[in-house]
């Protein structure tokens, strides 16, 4: 299996009153959806059409703008450990003593 490639942009966000930071946002190039993520401290949110959609600063609510931008290629490994079979080796304890008490319960069931 091929890793995948995608690219991005990022683009931090800046208030124009304040010069504060008020977040990032992310968008895959060459997406036909109009939706970003936008990253505000430690949360996460989509948002469709952010041109138009007023951000504004929490801080002192002055208008925002764009700085900084960033393409960014992100490899995406496929997870083939998946698609195998049982692990090799000895089980570990807790593993065998939790198949043993299994096996008990059915027997005396």
């Amino acid at each position: 299996m091929q890793p995948e490639i995608r690219t991005f942009l990022l683009a931090d966000l800046k208030c124009y009153m304040c010069g504060a930071a008020v977040g990032s946002i992310e968008r895959e190039r060459g997406s036909t959806v109009p939706t970003v993520a936008l990253q505000r401290g430690g949360q996460v949110g989509l948002i469709g059409a952010w041109e138009t959609s007023r951000l504004r600063c929490p801080r002192c609510g002055g208008s925002v703008y764009v700085d900084q931008v960033e393409i960014v290629d992100r490899r995406i490994e496929p997870m083939e450990w998946e698609d195998e079979g049982p692990r090799r080796g000895r089980p570990p304890k807790w593993l065998v003593e939790q198949r043993r008490r299994k096996r008990e319960r059915e027997l005396s069931a």
